[in-house]
């Protein structure tokens, strides 16, 4: 039986059963990350895995650097950015820097 999930914008059907990898293989890390903290927390509880902001996942320090980058990436095998169209061109290449 499937299950959809209707898109809050763009009227994407959405499959559960066929949303991406399989969750039992074993791969690194994986890192649901969104611009806010509110869209995170619903990222969080649609996906039923943690999710956090972008800043908190490259680890945003307190000299105003992140520690996650070239030096020191992301330990994840999978990204998936939350409304990726709202994530300023700054962030976005911290991000790319940060992937392995």
């Amino acid at each position: 039986m499937r299950h959809h999930h209707r898109g809050a914008r763009y009227g994407q059907d959405h499959d559960p059963q066929h949303s991406g990898p399989d969750p039992g293989r074993q791969t690194g890390p994986r890192g649901p990350g969104s611009p806010t903290g509110r869209a995170a927390k619903r990222l969080s509880e649609v996906t039923g895995q943690p999710a956090s902001t972008l800043h908190r996942l490259l680890e945003f320090g307190p000299q105003g650097k992140f520690m996650r980058n070239k030096q020191n990436p992301l330990e994840t095998d999978i990204l998936i950015i939350d409304e990726c169209s709202m994530v300023d061109i700054m962030l976005f290449y911290h991000v790319l820097q940060a992937l392995p």
